[in-house]
């Protein structure tokens, strides 16, 4: 469902003037790479591309290269998981196959780091639709859910920024 609604809103914004009627090619965002993830900010101004190693952060329309986020190297022969947080500040990555990453989506600053109970392999990421939560599903079929505004306090006491959540 998830990659029906990233279709959608790259369709939106990039398809109508470009290829359409036609189906042709508009433009290979991860040339040579065998797979890759694609996640949308919920405006659809964004796109991440999870490929080889890095994730690439493209203005849509223009396909513009915004930023590069490297990912470590156990990951670069798979794609990796991301996700925008539902008003589109937060972006989460999965930066090994058994550690998250949370980023400033508007300039890539990384913010904080969490690993998955048991060190599992991560397989999905998500944010549950009120933002306060990142949910991240393992290849071992559980389920991991950070609360993150307990998150942002622990940031804070420790003298480490924050997350920048939304007043309540």
């Amino acid at each position: 469902m998830r990659a029906l609604l990233d279709a959608h809103r790259l369709a939106e914004h990039w398809i109508p003037e470009r290829g359409a009627a036609t189906g042709e090619l508009v433009v290979d965002l991860a040339p040579g790479e065998r797979g890759v993830e694609l996640a949308t900010d919920p405006s659809g101004a964004r796109l991440v591309v999870a490929a080889g190693r890095e994730y690439r952060i493209h203005r849509t329309g223009t396909f513009e290269l915004e930023r590069m986020i490297p990912r470590e190297l156990e990951l670069a022969s798979r794609p990796g998981s991301a996700a925008f947080s539902p008003d589109g500040r937060l972006l989460a990555l999965a930066v090994t196959h058994r550690l998250v990453g949370l980023y400033d989506a508007s300039d890539g600053r990384p913010l904080a780091r969490r690993e998955p109970a048991e060190g599992q392999p991560l397989s999905e990421l998500r944010f549950t639709p009120d933002g306060r939560r990142l949910v991240a599903g393992t290849q071992m079929r559980r389920v991991q859910v950070w609360d993150l505004p307990g998150l942002d306090a622990e940031l804070r006491n420790a003298g480490l920024g924050n997350l920048a959540l939304g007043a309540d």
